[in-house]
């Protein structure tokens, strides 16, 4: 990774493409003195020789990052539900708590009719709580 690549947070792997790898192999092959003329000179049947190793790793990053990308939207799908699900069960639970202390309100007030109904009520929600 160069120092460009730092600065500005991409990864040279995942915007790698076969165009942008065949003018590096040129741009290396030049630096380096394996060829005089210009990167745009290049013997073609050079670049293909080294494509051929370098075209199925390109293709398998490819694959891998498209299969990551499924990964992440399937775990945050998953998540999303997971945080529905438990919030419904925290507000359930709080309704069933406001519940049990309006009843024992009830039950102190003198009204154990309505105490025992809405303790019914609260008894019963907490079991269906206690399934999810």
């Amino acid at each position: 990774m160069t120092s460009t690549d730092e600065q500005t947070g991409t990864d040279p792997l995942l915007t790698a493409t076969a165009g942008k790898v065949e003018q590096g192999i040129a741009r290396e092959l030049l630096k380096h003195g394996f060829i005089a003329d210009g990167p745009d000179l290049v013997d073609p049947e050079l670049i293909a020789a080294v494509m051929t190793v370098v075209g199925p790793v390109l293709e398998a990053k490819d694959d891998q990052i498209t299969r990551l990308h499924a990964a992440v939207r399937s775990a945050a799908a998953v998540a999303e539900n997971a945080v529905g699900e438990r919030l419904e069960v925290l507000e359930l639970n709080a309704r069933a708590s406001e519940r049990v202390r309006c009843a024992a309100h009830l039950d102190s007030l003198g009204f154990t009719d309505a105490a025992g109904r809405l303790a019914t009520r609260t008894a019963d929600r907490a079991v269906d709580v206690g399934k999810s």
